[in-house]
């Protein structure tokens, strides 16, 4: 099963974003993850809520590798169990999709 590392590891790489630059701006040392994965240290609460908030995700997910759902609703659940099965590969690319979609939306409204 995925750590709590790997699973930051995996948001930080789906969003293309540089491990440094995102704990930088959320207040987390920048060479934590570096640390955390060499087995020195492990991400604290306030990391792991720091690094929920910031990918807009719930802390279970990070700790225990499962999403909360509680408070979304049905076709949020629908849209979240349908984005669930697809590989990591299929991912990126609907969440391209969408936001190409919303970007043309947007400039359609303006």
């Amino acid at each position: 099963m995925p750590s709590i590392t790997d699973r930051i590891q995996l948001l930080i790489n789906e969003n293309n974003d540089i491990p440094s630059l995102v704990f930088e701006k959320i207040g987390i040392r920048k060479n934590a993850l570096t640390e955390w994965n060499k087995g020195k240290g492990s991400p604290s609460v306030d990391a792991i809520t720091k690094i929920a908030h910031y990918y807009n995700i719930s802390t279970d997910y990070l700790i225990l590798g499962t999403q909360s759902y509680n408070d979304l609703s049905p076709e949020e659940k629908e849209w979240l169990s349908l984005y669930n099965q697809l590989d990591s590969h299929d991912k990126i690319e609907c969440t391209g999709f969408i936001k190409g979609y919303i970007a043309k939306g947007s400039s359609r409204r303006a």
